[in-house]
Formats: C-alpha cells, structure tokens, sequence
C-alpha cells in the first residue's frame, strides 16, 4: 500500500514501485491476504459477507472470475475449519472477540492469496482466545499454502515460527 523509501519489493514477479495504484491494487488481490490487531469488520455486514468481501470486490473489478456460488461455498468451508461455521449469520458486534479475529482470518484467505501480512493478529485478545486464533490460523494458512508474514510481541507466538527475525530501532537482526 505504501511505496518502500529505500530498496525493492517484488510481488508475484512484479517491481511493486513499476506498477500503477490499479496494478498495485491487483497485486494485493491476486497475491496478499492482511489480518490486523483490530479486526477491521465492516459491522454493517454479516461474519459470511465480511468474509466475502475481498472476493466480490476483486470479481467486481474483473480480478478473479469465480461464480459468486462457489466462492460462497468457499467461505463457508473456511468458517467451518475456523470454528465459527455457525456464527456465519451474525453481525460482527454479536460476537467475541476471537470469532471476529478468526473471521478475519477466513477473510484474508479468500482470494487464495500466496502471502498473508498479518500485524500483532492476536495482540487484541486474551491469552486463550489469542493461542486459539493463532493456532487455528497457523494450521489454515499452511493447508492453504500460504506464506505468513507475522508482526508480534507474543514470544510464544514468535517461538513457534518457521522462521524468526527480530527487529529494533528499525534494524533486522
């Protein structure tokens, strides 16, 4: 979304600094899912049409050509997986706080992305909610075969990465 001060991002092959807003916007559809500390549901929206909401807008600008049924299978399928299958009708404000996040996830898998950018994704939780959610996500992204890009200060989180940097002052180390 932002353009790096210094160095180069690729994406799918691709020099995201070459690209165009609708190039780069395509990028993030086709390539990347996002989980955030806040769940960013939309609460006018249902848990199933939050979780939709990645795909309808990329097949609205003709990003993905999935029949809208299909698509709606898959998002159940990814509800279910993440426990929360019968919650798909409720509105965002009538549930926890780990359904929404798991919501989030379900979401930012939708697109069948190849990376998922997630920043402190449990950080809003409580311990046990927050180990629930993690695991859960950790065992979908990999069914999925999607790349996690994690953000956290959960030490037990981090420990059960693949693979760990750490970052201070704006260092990698």
């Amino acid at each position: 979304m932002d353009r790096p001060d210094e160095g180069e991002l690729l994406v799918g092959g691709r020099r995201a600094a070459d690209c165009t807003e609708l190039e780069r916007a395509r990028l993030r559809c086709e390539h990347i899912g996002f989980v955030f500390q806040f769940d960013s549901l939309l609460p006018e929206f249902t848990i199933l049409e939050n979780t939709l909401m990645p795909a309808r807008l990329a097949a609205a600008h003709s990003l993905i050509r999935e029949p809208a049924a299909r698509l709606e299978v898959r998002a159940t399928r990814l509800l279910d997986y993440l426990g929360i299958g019968s919650l798909r009708d409720r509105f965002p404000a009538q549930t926890s706080g780990g359904e929404r996040q798991r919501a989030a996830v379900a979401r930012a898998l939708i697109n069948r992305p190849s990376v998922i950018l997630a920043d402190e994704p449990t950080g809003n939780l409580d311990r046990a909610n927050g180990d629930l959610v993690f695991a859960d996500f950790r065992r979908v992204a990999r069914e999925e075969g999607a790349a996690v890009v994690l953000v956290t200060h959960d030490e037990p989180a981090a420990k059960s990465a693949d693979r760990l940097l750490r970052m201070a002052d704006g260092r990698l180390f």
